[in-house]
């Protein structure tokens, strides 16, 4: 009976120990892969608030400078053709056709033309 092996004894305060120290490590590294995406994310909505930021400040200076007389003469001349009394307005040839294809001859326009009359002070 001597040649007789023990059978090893498993302690069970020891297994439940070591799954719970298991379990343990599991929650720790999914926890700190958790925060490690959190930050990633709060870096981005960091930046992405200074982009934003920056776009109101220049957005601010445009609305500022929409009330300034100089900037109202700048669109009326650019955006609608506008002249001041006493100005000639020159439009290009291409300038004219790049803009829907308006040109200077044809029925519509000499019809149009016939119903003004030069003024003899301009």
């Amino acid at each position: 009976m001597a040649s007789e092996r023990k059978k090893p004894r498993i302690n069970k305060n020891r297994m439940i120990a070591f799954f719970v120290a298991i379990f343990l490590m599991v929650v720790l590294v999914r926890t700190g892969a958790d925060i490690y995406v959190l930050k990633k994310q709060q870096a981005e909505a960091v930046s992405q608030r200074t982009v934003l930021e920056e776009q109101v400040a220049e957005l601010k200076e445009q609305v500022e400078n929409m009330n300034t007389p100089e900037y109202v003469e700048q669109q009326a001349r650019d955006l609608l053709h506008m002249i001041m009394p006493g100005e000639i307005l020159y439009i290009p040839k291409e300038h004219v056709a790049s803009a829907g294809g308006l040109t200077t001859t044809g029925s519509a326009f000499d019809a149009l033309k016939s119903k003004f009359k030069p003024s003899d002070g301009i």
